[in-house]
C-alpha cells in the first residue's frame, strides 16, 4: 500500500494541525480522512485491542448489507413495531431458532 509521504509526514501534519508548530492553517490530504481501518487494517486491529484491554468498547465495521440485515432481523423479532424488542418477543425469537 503507497503512502504519499508514510507516517512520518502524517505525525507532522497532525502536530501542526494540533498547534505544536504555528505556521497558519493546515490542509490535510484526503488520505487522512479514511477511517483507519480502511488506511491501515493491522493498526486499526492493534489499537483496537488496546481500547479492548482497557474496557472501552470498539464499534465493529459493518457494511451496509450488514446493516440492512440486522434491521431486517430487528423488525422480525419486535412484532409490536414499538422500536424496541420486549422478553416476551426476545423469547418468541430464541424459540423460533430452537433455544428455550
Amino acid at each position: 500500500m503507497g503512502r504519499k509521504g508514510g507516517m512520518g509526514a502524517l505525525f507532522a501534519q497532525l502536530a501542526l494541525a494540533e498547534g505544536a508548530v504555528s505556521r497558519g492553517p493546515v490542509k490535510m490530504p484526503a488520505s487522512t480522512k479514511l477511517d483507519l481501518a480502511d488506511r491501515d487494517h493491522n493498526l486499526y486491529l492493534s489499537v483496537a485491542k488496546w481500547l479492548r484491554r482497557r474496557g472501552q468498547p470498539v464499534k465493529p465495521k459493518l457494511s451496509y448489507l450488514q446493516k440492512k440485515e440486522l434491521k431486517e432481523c430487528f423488525g422480525l423479532m419486535d412484532l409490536d413495531g414499538s422500536g424496541a424488542i420486549d422478553v416476551d418477543e426476545f423469547e418468541e425469537a430464541l424459540g423460533l431458532l430452537g433455544i428455550s
